[in-house]
């Protein structure tokens, strides 16, 4: 096991009445599965609108985009029916897990930088908007994600929602990780 060297910060998926909306880790994987994952979710649950978000990326010589992405919903689920849609994901095995073991019991995805404890250099940059896949739904989104990630990305996203709950906190926790040493320039 890797020794934490760095600080981050991530947002929770829980709601304030204890419900969740949807959070989806991919590490070292090809966008186009990403893409794939979201509208068959999509579709099957009806999650309606979802946001892409990229932390690292490069493309192949062949063109492919592989990189470290995450996939963030706003319907508001059930543990036992979010449980269900990581199931069917092929986001990160240990990330479907994850919420389950944590002592906050929640799911979490970086929203910033990770920064190294001693150096306090950037190891890892914040997560930046890739895409809004747009898709109708007539349930339940959480307000305070949507206005959260609208206002984190500069995007206009409560239109996108018929129902929202009302909720106006989103969860942070600053937690330890590890990341290599960044490169020197």
């Amino acid at each position: 096991m890797k020794l934490p060297n760095c600080i981050a910060t991530g947002m929770t998926n829980v709601t304030q009445d204890r419900m969740f909306v949807p959070f989806f880790d991919y590490d070292r994987c090809e966008l186009k599965s990403v893409l794939e994952d979201a509208r068959y979710l999509q579709a099957k649950f009806n999650l309606g609108t979802m946001v892409v978000a990229v932390c690292t990326d490069r493309k192949t010589p062949v063109g492919t985009r592989i990189g470290n992405y995450h996939l963030i919903g706003f319907t508001r689920l059930e543990l036992n029916e979010l449980v269900e849609v990581l199931a069917l994901s092929r986001c990160d095995r240990k990330y479907k897990e994850f919420g389950l073991t944590t002592p906050s019991r929640c799911w979490v995805l970086r929203i910033e930088s990770k920064i190294g404890i001693m150096t306090k250099k950037v190891h890892r940059p914040a997560m930046k908007l890739l895409r809004v896949l747009k898709d109708e739904t007539d349930r339940e989104a959480s307000g305070a994600h949507v206005r959260f990630i609208s206002k984190l990305f500069n995007i206009p996203l409560m239109r996108e929602f018929k129902v929202e709950d009302g909720t106006k906190v989103v969860g942070l926790i600053t937690y330890p990780t590890y990341a290599p040493e960044p490169e020197a320039k």
